[in-house]
């Protein structure tokens, strides 16, 4: 039970999670399309 609270404090969320996020602060069209292509080319893959 400790172990799990203690993986669930120091994971980060899941991937798409952090897209979902960064989609949602877009302010106009043109920064969700610029968005959606920095997502696209892996700006959360982790590479």
């Amino acid at each position: 039970m400790i172990l799990r609270f203690l993986f669930r404090l120091f994971s980060f969320p899941p991937r798409h999670t952090l897209e979902l996020a960064y989609l949602r602060q877009a302010v106009s069209r043109h920064d969700l399309e610029r968005r959606e292509r920095e997502i696209d080319r892996g700006l959360f893959s982790g590479r």
